[in-house]
């Protein structure tokens, strides 16, 4: 018989209270008010479609070089998981160069102007994309720490970490979850897998170990720096993990052919995600004081 998620949690170091868990597995009543930003290509649009448990609510432009584009707000958007989101994906900023000042104030001014239109003028949680595949990449890191500087009520802000299940990312600093996936890429059936993916508490330690010992050159020395820079604005809490699936994998899902281990992940990961954004409180919107 194959583990159940809630056993996973019994085991784990990061046990959520329980009503956070009961938000998680429950019909969603509310509509949640979330702002996405970060960098171009970080999969921002990407994360709001893993929260929906959906491929296609929030379009994925699949490069780097474009993006999302605009500051639209999207109304009573919901998934299979009967979850509901008011949301604004937000346009990313550059990743290749540094913010200039007068491109970061363009830049804020218009999703202040976009919140706006948020029903009840209310935010809930506000989400920052890392791509941690990409974590040499000073201007990436310090362009996000740029935005979360100019927000000084960071209560229901999120660091969403993306794109640390890849291959290479796995093999470089994620061993626990290369062993787990190894033991299991080959099972037919979901009720055959019986452990648990490491948590998110394991992988953050990983992560933090890897930036601080194996950063080597003048570059990823200060890349290092961005990063821990960016981890220690955040309590462990509001550091989340976003299992996206690609545009196979999509496809694979929805056609019921989704490799069961891989499934099997997304679906344990996701939980952990949504109940810890569910978490967030709403807040006026002007208490954001940006």
């Amino acid at each position: 018989m194959g583990v159940a998620f809630s056993s996973c949690w019994e085991d784990s170091t990061e046990i959520l209270p329980l009503s956070e868990k009961e938000r998680c597995i429950t019909p969603y009543n509310d509509c949640t008010n979330l702002l996405s930003l970060g960098v171009l290509g970080t999969g921002r649009s990407s994360v709001i479609n893993t929260v929906l448990d959906s491929g296609n609510v929030a379009p994925v432009s699949g490069g780097q070089l474009r993006g999302t584009s605009g500051f639209e707000l999207v109304l009573n958007a919901s998934g299979p998981s009967g979850l509901k989101l008011n949301f604004i994906d937000a346009e990313g900023v550059r990743r290749d160069q540094l913010l200039q000042p007068q491109e970061l104030q363009v830049y804020l001014h218009n999703v202040k102007n976009a919140v706006q239109a948020f029903p009840g003028r209310v935010i809930g949680p506000v989400l920052f994309t890392l791509d941690v595949e990409d974590r040499t990449n000073g201007s990436n890191i310090q362009n996000v720490l740029s935005l979360l500087d100019k927000i000084p009520c960071r209560i229901n802000c999120f660091l969403v970490l993306t794109k640390w299940n890849t291959n290479s990312v796995q093999a470089e600093w994620n061993e626990e979850l290369l062993k787990w996936s190894r033991r299991y890429k080959r099972t037919k059936s979901r009720e055959l897998i019986n452990t648990c993916p490491p948590s998110t508490d394991k992988m953050y330690d990983a992560f933090q170990n890897y930036v601080l010992t194996e950063f080597d050159s003048k570059t990823q020395q200060r890349a290092s720096t961005r990063i821990m820079e960016l981890l220690e604005r955040f309590d462990k809490e509001h550091i989340l993990w976003a299992f996206n699936l690609d545009k196979f994998e999509q496809e694979d899902k929805a056609e019921g052919e989704l490799s069961p281990h891989v499934g099997f992940m997304y679906d344990y990961y996701r939980e952990i995600l949504v109940a810890r954004i569910l978490s967030a409180r709403d807040i006026p919107i002007k208490k954001l004081g940006f």
